[in-house]
């Protein structure tokens, strides 16, 4: 059996609090004869919010456990942040998720991020009522990017607390040439990992922390493949040398790529051969992004790469690894 470290739940609870109070969410929910729909996307999957039809499909996948954020655009997009009153509704919905189904279904902590004064007190709060083993991070906090020393205290309290962040791509600007073809969602959202990650390599937060554990959604963007020329910039001696890629960290940015570890949602094939390569099979945990088309909602498109595997490196991806970085579970 698998665990699923990367999937989505919206609880029926808020859908219906947001379609009666739209102007309260960052994407208006109406209700449609087939479930909700949002405004300017379409219909919501059902798996988002029905729990039996969420722990079938996780019976047909033979998924033993799924880890669950809310939908990106919830937490962050160029326009929003959550704020604290909805981080607090939504986690108390999403800690119901997770004893409705006996904990097979696992929330993480949603922070409250407009203002980073309140996430570390209010995540603390969230993690002693609910137990939540770990947090769900966007990308960035609306405009804010999260090397921001006004959200040194959230990590401070993420690394003594020992919880495990999820880190799922959202929209930190509204790119023009991402307007057109999906590519906001298809090429926009990786990239935006890999400037989140690279941040908090550069800008120290990985220096100060260094017992911070991160999973980085869609096999880290780009990042793996990008790390040695992170390396470059960090030794550049002379004209394209920039001292901020040298002067927060006492190590290449390689060096800190063991904090990291990456999904499987990499569309299957030769990007997850080229993942396990570049970072090793114990930094690698299987994920399907349920229940969105552009994902891997059934595993399947990972399964045909990790099956093949040998034994001992097809379990560690499937579950021993996500074990280890959520031991309370």
């Amino acid at each position: 059996m698998k665990i699923d470290i990367h999937s989505h739940v919206l609880p029926r609870i808020i859908l219906e609090a947001l379609a009666d109070n739209p102007s309260k969410s960052p994407f208006p929910v109406a209700r449609a004869d087939d479930g909700y729909t949002i405004t300017g996307y379409g219909r919501i999957e059902p798996g988002m919010y029905d729990l039996d039809l969420r722990c079938s499909a996780l019976d047909d996948a033979g998924i033993a456990r799924q880890y669950f954020a809310p939908p990106p655009p919830i937490l962050s997009h160029y326009s929003h942040a959550i704020p604290a009153e909805f981080a607090t509704v939504l986690n108390t919905a999403n800690a119901a998720v997770t004893q409705t189904t006996n904990s097979r279904l696992i929330a993480l902590a949603t922070p409250a991020l407009a203002d980073p004064a309140e996430t570390a007190p209010l995540l603390e709060r969230a993690v002693g009522e609910f137990g939540f083993p770990g947090v769900a991070l966007p990308t960035s906090a609306g405009a804010r990017d999260f090397d921001d020393p006004a959200f040194e205290p959230m990590w401070s309290v993420i690394e003594r607390l020992g919880l495990t962040v999820f880190m799922h791509a959202t929209s930190r600007a509204d790119h023009p040439a991402a307007g057109n073809f999906n590519l906001g969602l298809l090429v926009s959202w990786p990239t935006e990992v890999t400037y989140a990650a690279s941040r908090l390599i550069f800008s120290g937060v990985m220096e100060r922390h260094p017992d911070l554990k991160i999973i980085l959604s869609h096999g880290g963007g780009t990042l793996p493949a990008l790390i040695q020329r992170l390396d470059l910039g960090y030794h550049a001696p002379d004209y394209e040398h920039d001292p901020e890629c040298s002067e927060h960290i006492a190590a290449p940015p390689s060096r800190y790529l063991r904090n990291f570890h990456f999904d499987t949602v990499v569309g299957g094939g030769p990007a997850l051969r080229a993942l396990i390569d570049s970072v090793g099979y114990a930094n690698i945990v299987f994920g399907t992004d349920y229940p969105y088309e552009v994902g891997d909602a059934d595993g399947s498109r990972a399964s045909a790469i990790i099956d093949d595997l040998p034994v001992d490196i097809r379990e560690a991806i499937y579950r021993n690894n996500a074990a280890r970085l959520f031991p309370q579970n």
